[in-house]
C-alpha cells in the first residue's frame, strides 16, 4: 500500500506528459497564425498586382493586350514569380454599362475582351495558394482539391476616353 502511495505521489514526468497535452495544441496555433498572415500578404500583394496590370488596360498604356501578357504583367509583379503563371487564372470581360457589369455571365475559359474607349471593364483573377493547413482559413473559398486556396482579385474601371482600341 505505501508503494501506491509513493507511486501517487510522484511527480516526475508530470511536466513532460503537460508538454506532451499542450504542444501539439500549440504548434497547431503557431503555424495556422504564420500560415493565415502569409495568405493575407498573399493577397494584398496579389490585389495589388492585379490593379498595376490593369492601369495598363485602363489607359491602353502597356503590354497586356493578350491574356498570356496580362497574366504575365500580374506574375512580374508577384512575390514567387517563378510558379506564378499556372497558379493565375484571370477573366477580362468588357460592358457597354455599368448595370450589364454588375451581374455578369458566368466565365467560361478565361476570357479576355479589354473593351474600347470608355467602356466598363471587370478584371477577375484567381490565384491558387497551397495550405499546410488547410482548415485554418475558412475565409477563403476553396479550390477543387481542397488543400488549396483561391485569393481573388476584382477590379472595375471604365477605359480611359482617349483609349484606341
Amino acid at each position: 500500500m505505501s508503494r501506491i502511495r509513493r507511486l501517487a505521489a510522484d511527480q516526475s514526468g508530470a511536466s513532460l506528459v503537460e508538454l506532451a497535452l499542450v504542444l501539439p495544441i500549440f504548434l497547431a496555433l503557431l503555424i495556422g497564425t504564420i500560415q493565415i498572415a502569409i495568405l493575407e500578404v498573399m493577397s494584398v500583394n496579389f490585389n495589388n498586382a492585379v490593379l498595376e496590370a490593369s492601369r495598363a488596360i485602363r489607359t491602353n498604356n502597356g503590354p497586356a493586350t493578350t491574356a498570356a501578357q496580362f497574366r504575365q504583367a500580374i506574375c512580374n509583379e508577384m512575390a514567387g514569380r517563378d510558379t506564378c503563371l499556372q497558379k493565375v487564372k484571370i477573366a477580362v470581360q468588357s460592358f457597354s454599362n455599368f448595370d450589364e457589369a454588375v451581374k455578369p455571365p458566368k466565365i467560361v475559359g478565361e476570357p479576355f475582351d479589354s473593351g474600347r474607349a470608355e467602356q466598363i471593364v471587370l478584371v477577375t483573377a484567381t490565384y491558387s495558394w497551397p495550405m499546410l493547413m488547410p482548415f485554418a482559413a475558412d475565409s477563403f473559398p476553396r479550390a477543387a482539391d481542397g488543400l488549396h486556396v483561391e485569393i481573388v482579385a476584382r477590379t472595375m474601371f471604365k477605359n480611359e476616353p482617349w483609349w484606341i482600341g
